[in-house]
């Protein structure tokens, strides 16, 4: 059985986290360098104009901010009824 005696203490680093994944025959799926994946994914967002979470596009219109939950989901329903205010 593995010592899991460094999982309680902090960890300061990606570096320090994949060695210890390894050290306990976990396959780490950060040890993946994911960076340029996540710059291009970036790169996406900010063509879209999406700068803040949560962002909601629907059918091309933006909304920034999770206040609009009740209207979006007013809309996604086929507009029925009164508009949520």
């Amino acid at each position: 059985m593995k010592d899991l005696t460094p999982l309680l203490t902090p960890i300061a680093d990606l570096d320090e986290i994949t060695l210890l994944l390894k050290s306990l025959e976990i396959i780490p799926a950060l040890a993946i360098d994911r960076s340029e994946k996540l710059v291009e994914i970036q790169g996406q967002l900010l063509e879209a104009g999406i700068f803040e979470s949560p962002t909601f596009v629907f059918k091309g219109e933006r909304f920034l901010g999770r206040q609009h939950l009740p209207l979006l989901s007013w809309m996604l329903q086929g507009r029925i009824g009164r508009p949520p205010v």
